[in-house]
């Protein structure tokens, strides 16, 4: 295990067991970055968890619906090098409210809101090789990079993918080509566990809930997500308190310490405090 040095700040940098590949003890997750008013303070986020000594950034389509990966890719024209970046496919951002610009804010509310009301979700689509070329292409030209660190298969289960083999073949040449790094799948458990089982060679590296597995498994995933609050997040909900939250944090790094755990804030001094936390735990 490294250690990064920021500010009298020293970062924890572990190497993933079943890739051999390194990167930060702690992730940054964008998944809020959306709630974020405007573009400004969303650098500001991005650079502050950079400047503490964050390698991981975790993104993904649908956070913010384009939005995440459109900011991480303006930070990332001065920041690439010392960077990793995980993405994912399978759940596409909303077109309508990509294309809304100064308007998407109301859109992702308004949609919120229909949920609330029993609006069902539209389904999630089919996982094929189409879909992983399209989304690969999206996302590389929202973040303007040439390779991908790692690419996640977003929420997956066996209802989902029509030929498992066929993903995990076309990942593998991906790969080959140096589009991506590394690949993996990202989501529930429940899912996640029957596609190892039958396509082993489909994941890299394992991404679930801090609260989805247990010590007992015999899949235990590399990063996990969610270790500070188990509720799904909307721009409704409020996020736990500062207390609650540096102690979530410091039982999911003990709780497995060759793991990454995303943490995900709008509040630069509350992410300051988590990394703190995560320099104390691996001293």
């Amino acid at each position: 295990m490294g250690l990064e040095q920021f500010e009298g700040i020293v970062v924890p940098l572990v190497r993933l067991a079943r890739s051999g590949f390194q990167t930060s003890r702690v992730g940054f997750g964008t998944s809020r970055l959306h709630y974020l008013k405007t573009s400004s303070l969303r650098q500001r986020l991005l650079a502050e968890a950079a400047d503490l000594g964050i390698r991981h950034f975790d993104t993904a389509p649908c956070y913010g619906d384009g939005l995440a990966e459109r900011e991480l890719g303006y930070f990332l024209r001065s920041q690439r090098e010392r960077l990793i970046i995980a993405t994912k496919w399978g759940i596409p951002a909303s077109r309508v409210i990509e294309f809304l610009g100064p308007f998407a804010t109301a859109g992702r509310v308004g949609r919120v809101a229909m949920r609330r009301f029993g609006v069902s979700k539209r389904p999630l689509p089919r996982l094929t090789v189409a879909l992983l070329r399209q989304s690969f292409d999206q996302s590389r030209r929202r973040l303007g990079i040439d390779c991908i660190d790692i690419l996640f298969v977003h929420e997956p289960n066996l209802e989902r993918i029509d030929r498992p083999n066929e993903i995990a073949d076309e990942l593998e040449n991906m790969r080959s080509r140096g589009l991506i790094a590394n690949y993996g799948l990202a989501g529930a458990m429940r899912g996640i566990r029957p596609v190892v089982y039958g396509t082993p060679n489909i994941a890299l590296i394992l991404q679930t809930s801090e609260y989805d597995w247990d010590n007992g498994s015999d899949l235990i995933p590399d990063i996990t997500f969610s270790a500070l609050a188990r509720a799904p997040q909307s721009v409704f909900s409020t996020g736990p308190s500062t207390a609650s939250a540096l102690e979530a944090l410091r039982s999911a790094l003990q709780r497995r310490p060759n793991g990454v755990v995303l943490v995900s804030t709008t509040n630069r001094a509350h992410l300051r405090d988590l990394v703190q936390v995560a320099s104390e735990i691996d001293r």
